[in-house]
């Protein structure tokens, strides 16, 4: 078939890694206990054109793929997929089953028809039936033994709002009821959104003007109205963006007939009731224990104690109630001997408040002869978002900005739509950077009179040599 085959791998948070590694598909038993080996590859992370041909190879019926390879550290890892190969030929079921409803085809038109295929692995009678909306067209009995069966559908006039399928039988106790909605095709409601100018580099501070053009299906210039927009890309870190849709109800006026349900015949049946059982009284284990007379040393309320300070002298020895009421009120009653109050004199650190402390004079500014260097103050995260734009005759509109003067990588989206509720849309990225960058170490904080060296890295990130003073 046309799907593909992908193998991603992710790391602990979250991101995409690229790993390597080899598969081995087994085939498996009707008890998905595994048979024995059939193929074997190595892969690696993206599309796996190689498992895929060896899929296709094989015949219809379940397999296991087993995924084998390490991590950074040599540390195994192994995920493993059971998978059911068919073909639209097969003559019964790939695996014993009595509900194999492939859906070929759901859509009619004049040039394709509806195609729905139904199997089973015994002797079933089926209820067929083909409605339109509350008008039944076709009701009959067939029957299936061991065999797939495929229903089509030609486009017919009386088929131009839609046509339901019901398939209802029941074997071995188990009801079944399929119901499959033919729809007729619809108009391609999809513009085509093309990036004509558009740089995946830019610089920072620069004046940019890009390019759009909407075409139709057809490729005609379609005049639409557009919703561009540029962000900084590292916000994803924090919170991943939803990508842009348009949301458009359907307007099918089509109405789909009711499946048909089972009733409690095969159901389980609850009962409920009281059943007395006798049982002994147990009565808990007591044990003697201190009678406080209301006491708590935890009450918060009041607290009473006696502390001790020793001062300075060891020989002076003051005793120092201390009362507490509550967090409120303290009261502190006690005498101080001088020797313990250090000589103003030894105090080797001088305390200032806020409003004795000056702050120290500011650095004299050195004289630069050279030009100033330009400074970076347009750190904006979204660089435009412009919601109203819109296509002139051939389909295309401008988009002029100013890149905001930050070193990242950037998010470019484009939503288009039209008066026929067609739309489109498109995304891209781009990376602001200068060819010549200076990045110094700063050290967190300094102190006053502290001596320090700055580390400073100088990228080039241009194609040839620069050379340049620091």
């Amino acid at each position: 078939g046309a799907d593909k085959i992908i193998i991603s791998a992710k790391n602990l948070d979250g991101k995409d890694i690229t790993a390597k590694g080899t598969y081995q598909i087994f085939s498996l038993l009707e008890n998905d206990s595994i048979h024995r080996q059939v193929a074997k590859g190595d892969f690696a992370t993206g599309e796996q054109l190689a498992l895929k041909k060896q899929l296709a190879e094989l015949q219809s019926g379940k397999y296991r793929v087993k995924l084998l390879s390490q991590d950074d550290r040599g540390n195994p890892v192994e995920v493993e997929k059971d998978v059911i190969l068919f073909s639209y030929d097969d003559q019964r079921p790939p695996i014993k089953t009595n509900s194999w409803l492939i859906e070929k085809n759901s859509v009619i038109s004049p040039e394709k028809k509806g195609e729905v295929m139904l199997g089973v692995s015994d002797k079933v009678h089926v209820l067929y039936e083909l409605w339109q909306e509350n008008r039944l067209l076709e009701r009959k009995w067939i029957v299936l033994n061991n065999e797939n069966r495929l229903f089509s559908f030609p486009y017919k006039t009386e088929y131009n709002n839609g046509i339901t399928l019901m398939l209802t039988y029941v074997i071995e106790e188990q009801f079944y009821a399929h119901k499959v909605d033919l729809l007729p095709e619809k108009e391609g409601k999809e513009l085509k959104v093309k990036l004509d100018v558009f740089r995946d580099k830019i610089r920072p501070g620069t004046e940019e003007e890009w390019r759009i053009t909407v075409t139709d299906d057809a490729g005609n210039p379609s005049q639409a109205e557009v919703l561009a927009s540029m962000y900084d890309y590292s916000l994803d870190n924090i919170y991943p963006s939803h990508p842009w849709n348009l949301a458009i109800t359907s307007f099918d006026n089509y109405i789909s007939r009711m499946r048909l349900s089972a009733d409690q015949s095969f159901g389980l049946a609850y009962g409920r009731g009281y059943i007395h059982i006798p049982a002994k009284e147990v009565f808990t284990f007591q044990f003697d224990n201190f009678n406080w007379y209301d006491f708590s040393l935890y009450n918060g309320s009041r607290v009473f104690g006696r502390v001790l300070f020793r001062s300075a002298n060891s020989k002076d020895m003051e005793e120092v109630m201390v009362r507490g009421y509550g967090t409120s009120k303290v009261n502190i009653r006690g005498v101080a001997t001088e020797s313990s109050v250090a000589d103003d004199a030894s105090l080797d650190e001088i305390f200032a408040t806020s409003e004795s402390a000056q702050p120290p004079p500011a650095p004299q500014a050195a004289v630069i002869e050279e030009s100033a260097p330009q400074i970076r103050r347009n750190f904006n995260e979204t660089a435009f978002f412009l919601p109203q734009l819109k296509t002139n005759e051939k389909g295309e509109t401008q988009i002029a900005f100013t890149v905001p003067e930050s070193n990242t990588r950037w998010c470019f989206r484009v939503l288009a739509h039209d008066k026929n509720l067609k739309s489109g849309k498109a995304e891209a990225f781009t990376v602001s950077q200068k060819e010549l960058m200076v990045t110094p170490n700063m050290p967190r904080f300094l102190r006053h009179g502290d001596r320090t060296t700055i580390a400073t890295k100088i990228s080039n990130l241009s194609d040839g040599t620069v050379s340049g003073k620091v």
